[in-house]
């Protein structure tokens, strides 16, 4: 009978340890279900933001192609084709957040960049003293008509993301529905709007091969896997930053990325890896920083080391700005003694403890490449006669600058003061024509252009 009992009370205390363990099981599956879900929802509402934004710059396309029709002479043509191009620009720039990979949307990309491009060869024309040919103001009726129903289609897919309706990625949970609707197989039906949509054909420096532009740098690089994205991020960050990390979501757009999550205490922190190429596209560490330790020349070498140890070489620093003990530095990329400002890369550097809190690499995997300089060169001092006498030039250098066509200029970049203010000048090295002219912004918390 002792036997018996005793056996009972092992029996006992076997169930009560594997109901315990039992319990902490379920308890951690739920708490790894509500993780999850949080950073579902974070990357929704980022998606759901930039959506919403997209909306609204199509609006404002809508209706400024509506006004330029009735405009009358130079400065309220130009003010409005101007503003046309700024609201494709910035539209062009929502949609390439979303996650539309795996949805082709060459006609509505065409759409907004040969509707920016165009606006701004009537810009040019119309300041040089030429009228809106009749040829012309019926290709601004056609994009006026496309734009408005691209912006009532974005209107109408806004409403029912706000209602629940369709949401942009589907639950991973068990509580998924499997007839959940989603944004990109619901925008993927805009693209049928803009079958009929024609090619521009006009005088100008802009194409259709501008919409099919992909990375110069990542296309001929191998794909990775998901867990291959998670030792990238371990190398570049260092096992202890990096222990945490998992794949929660994959970005869209010109660059595919896996995204790595983590959520710890009182911050997120989010890194996106290139599907191809396996580089840091962008990284943010959302934490509380505190009392500044170290300064700016600290900052420097903390974000000069990260670049090296990400595999972005031959960098140079351009401008930078302080404010909240947090340092964004703008890197350049250096071939040969020449800047190359289309290949530009931002860092965000914590002065508490110089460690790296983001990163935003688009501009540099777009358009990097090694650049051939040919051809004979204005020299420095034609340059600056070119400049102008107004301009006492302090600095001169190579510098290659992006173009609002999308293609790049070699030019002489020279720094200068004028009437207390400092300026930089860029002057085609080939042709001596003034390519653009930019306000130097100096004060004690940085250095910016504009």
């Amino acid at each position: 009978m002792e036997k018996l009992f005793k056996n009972k009370n092992t029996l006992r205390a076997g169930l009560t340890v594997l109901s315990i363990a039992a319990a902490f099981f379920i308890a951690a599956t739920v708490f790894q279900t509500f993780k999850v879900r949080a950073l579902s929802q974070q990357t929704e509402n980022h998606y759901m933001a930039a959506f919403s934004d997209l909306c609204d710059y199509m609006d404002n396309i809508d209706v400024y192609t509506k006004k330029i029709l009735l405009a009358k002479g130079e400065k309220q043509i130009s003010a409005l084709a101007t503003q046309i191009y700024m609201e494709t620009a910035a539209a062009k720039t929502n949609l390439s957040q979303l996650p539309l990979s795996d949805i082709n949307l060459d006609n509505t990309s065409k759409f907004l960049v040969q509707t920016g491009d165009y606006m701004m060869v009537l810009s040019t024309k119309v300041q040089g003293g030429e009228e809106i040919s009749q040829n012309e103001f019926e290709n601004i009726s056609v994009l006026s008509e496309y734009a408005e129903k691209l912006s009532g289609s974005l209107e109408e897919l806004r409403g029912r993301i706000y209602s629940g309706e369709i949401t942009f990625s589907q639950s991973r949970s068990i509580m998924s529905k499997a007839d959940e609707k989603t944004v990109p197989s619901e925008i993927s039906g805009l693209e049928n709007e803009f079958m009929e949509y024609p090619s521009l054909i006009y005088d100008g420096p802009f194409s259709d091969h501008m919409t099919n532009k992909t990375s110069d740098f990542l296309k001929y690089k191998g794909q990775i896997t998901g867990k291959m994205a998670l030792r990238s991020a371990e190398e570049y960050l260092g096992k202890d930053r990096a222990q945490g990390l998992n794949v929660t979501d994959e970005g869209g757009g010109a660059i595919e990325t896996y995204i790595l999550s983590k959520n710890e205490k009182d911050k997120n922190f989010q890194i996106a890896i290139t599907k191809q190429g396996s580089k840091i596209l962008w990284m943010l560490d959302s934490r509380d920083v505190g009392k500044a330790k170290i300064d700016l020349d600290d900052a420097r070498r903390f974000a000069k080391a990260f670049l090296i140890k990400a595999g972005y070489n031959d960098m140079t620093e351009s401008y930078y700005e302080e404010a909240n003990n947090i340092a964004t530095l703008n890197y350049a990329y250096e071939q040969d003694g020449v800047k190359i400002y289309s290949d530009l890369i931002k860092v965000k550097v914590a002065l508490d403890n110089g460690e790296i809190l983001g990163i935003e690499a688009t501009g540099y995997l777009m358009n990097h490449k090694e650049r051939e300089f040919e051809g004979e060169l204005i020299g420095e001092e034609e340059a600056k006669k070119r400049a102008g006498t107004h301009l006492s030039v302090t600095e001169i250098n190579l510098a290659v600058i992006p173009l609002e066509s999308g293609t790049e200029v070699l030019c002489y970049e020279l720094k200068g003061a004028f009437d207390d203010r400092n300026y930089l000048i860029y002057v085609n090295a080939k042709t001596g024509e003034d390519e653009k002219i930019l306000l130097l912004l100096e004060s004690d918390s940085g250095i910016l252009t504009v």
